[in-house]
């Protein structure tokens, strides 16, 4: 997959859509089991990837998955209706906040996304990502 922006999992629709720097598709898979699939052709289980994340940051909830070094995903729970998202930490330039529970997500192609929910959340799930990363390349 090139250069991975978000993951989002519609279960009522049992799609997944992806969105990349040339492309945005929809894939009649869970999320899980794609990103699974990331994982073992880059050499590690998606539990594996799991456990390591574990092991460096302690014992936290929502730990970031390093897949490679382009793709470091960061699961974030919107408010409005719990909708898993994953973001590449990777492609992630800046957060900002518009309103309490409003933050845009600004990319590396320059394209953006809004997401409900506070921007403490995305920007505290980053901070990790970026530390796991420090710590294993």
């Amino acid at each position: 997959m090139k250069d991975v922006l978000i993951v989002c999992e519609d279960i009522k629709l049992n799609l997944t859509y992806i969105k990349t720097t040339e492309r945005e598709l929809y894939l009649p898979t869970h999320a899980n089991k794609l990103i699974e699939t990331w994982c073992l052709n880059h050499g590690r289980s998606i539990i594996g990837a799991k456990k390591s994340a574990l092991f460096w940051l302690g014992n936290i909830k929502n730990v970031p998955l390093y897949i490679s070094n382009k793709l470091c995903l960061i699961m974030i729970k919107t408010d409005y209706d719990q909708t898993k998202l994953w973001l590449n930490n990777c492609m992630i330039l800046k957060t900002k906040r518009l309103y309490d529970h409003l933050t845009i997500v600004y990319f590396n192609d320059n394209s953006n996304m809004i997401i409900k929910v506070n921007d403490r959340v995305i920007n505290k799930q980053i901070q990790r990502a970026n530390i796991l990363l420090k710590m294993i390349d």
